[in-house]
Formats: structure tokens, C-alpha cells, sequence
């Protein structure tokens, strides 16, 4: 799969779970939803999408762009709460 990023100083991708910062409870999360690494387009999206930086991402079905979607109402969802 081809990754195309443009822009200065995109954010290199991530090759594990771990350099992905996720919070600790998160990694348990995926780690027993059977997760052993991220996809090419979660490798990519993350840092990105981490950074606060505009993303567009476009891939298969299946790719594991929910998941990621997923994270980020979840986290806005805890954000709101805690407010």
C-alpha cells in the first residue's frame, strides 16, 4: 500500500502500538481486541491526527481507519465529562 503525506514536517509514522503514545488503558484496549500493530493507514494517521495536524485519509475497507475514529469520540467524550 503507497502512503502519500505532503505538507512540512509531517510526522513520521509509527510502527507500534507503543511509539503511538496512547495512554496505557488504551494499549490494554487493543491489545485485548487482539491488536499487535498498527495498520499502514493507522501508522501513518496517527501521528497526524495526534499532532492536531488536518488529515484526509483514503483506504480500503477494512484498513482500520474506524478504529481511530473510534478513539477520537471516545477521548472527546472523557474530555467533556471531566469538564
Amino acid at each position: 500500500m503507497a502512503i502519500h503525506m505532503e505538507g512540512r514536517g509531517a510526522p513520521k509514522p509509527v510502527l507500534t502500538l507503543e511509539e503511538a503514545s496512547f495512554p496505557a488503558s488504551l494499549l490494554r484496549e487493543l491489545y485485548a481486541a487482539h491488536f499487535s500493530k498498527p495498520t499502514t493507514i493507522q501508522s501513518a494517521a496517527w501521528p497526524c491526527a495526534l499532532s492536531g495536524r488536518d488529515l484526509i485519509a483514503v483506504a480500503e475497507t477494512g484498513s482500520g481507519k474506524t478504529v481511530w475514529r473510534a478513539h477520537h469520540h471516545q477521548r472527546s467524550l472523557a474530555d467533556s465529562l471531566t469538564r
